[in-house]
């Protein structure tokens, strides 16, 4: 699931951009919330952890109300949004310098935007490693809880109802999740590729499309026929 704030007072264009983010297929769940204003922004924040925010530069014509900078501001003053990918949104192009050197946003859309311009955009960044998933919280055969870091994820494959979760630094075997319900959980980059096995796209060594299998930190890992054609578009290759 990926968490994305949108934050505009126009409430025609907070809709219609809540729409079309909703509506963009990036292989998983896209949760958008809305705020008219800092104020109401701030409290949802709160609230929520997000993966990614879209920020009006201005929401209001009187200069004594809080800004779009000054919520971008105050997001990177919160530790876990220190690098978290902001995009401004703007009428007027001469505002965005300031978003980029201050803030350092990760992109802008200049209105009146497109809704390919935005699907393209939200597509780039929801496949990127700049988004930070929440840890995974997973309970082992053995009944320990674990916070594990969605990053360091280098596959997972299931054999006889046990799921085992490959990670840079080791393995976790859990019943908790079968393979469906956990890459409900993974960001867009966790590609499922066979019915055993969904790998992390960003750790694949290499693809040989005539054998049919990847290799990925030494393992060869066999493509199902279902899921060739998905793997691929989302691999890049066609």
């Amino acid at each position: 699931m990926i968490n994305i704030l949108v934050v505009e007072d126009n409430i025609l264009q907070l809709n219609a951009l809540k729409r079309i983010i909703e509506n963009t297929e990036i292989g998983q769940p896209i949760c958008p919330y809305t705020a008219s204003g800092y104020d109401e922004a701030v409290e949802i924040i709160s609230s929520a952890h997000f993966d990614i925010f879209f920020l009006d530069i201005l929401f209001s014509e009187d200069k004594n109300v809080p800004c779009g900078i000054d919520l971008g501001n105050y997001i990177r003053s919160l530790d876990r949004y220190r690098y978290t990918p902001i995009v401004y949104i703007t009428s007027i192009p001469g505002q965005i310098g300031n978003a980029v050197n201050d803030i350092h946003c990760y992109n802008y859309l200049i209105k009146p935007y497109k809704r390919e311009d935005v699907e393209k955009l939200l597509k780039s960044l929801t496949d990127s490693p700049m988004i930070s998933a929440s840890p995974l919280r997973i309970i082992d055969v053995n009944s320990v809880s674990h916070n594990v870091i969605v990053e360091n994820i280098v596959m997972l494959s299931v054999s006889s109802h046990i799921l085992t979760i490959h990670c840079v630094d080791g393995d976790l075997t859990t019943r908790q999740f079968n393979i469906d319900s956990v890459l409900a959980e993974l960001p867009p980059y966790f590609i499922r590729v066979h019915r055993k096995y969904i790998v992390n796209r960003h750790r694949i060594d290499n693809y040989d499309r005539t054998l049919g299998f990847i290799r990925i930190e030494s393992q060869t890992i066999p493509i199902g026929r279902t899921y060739k054609s998905e793997f691929e578009k989302r691999y890049n290759l066609t």
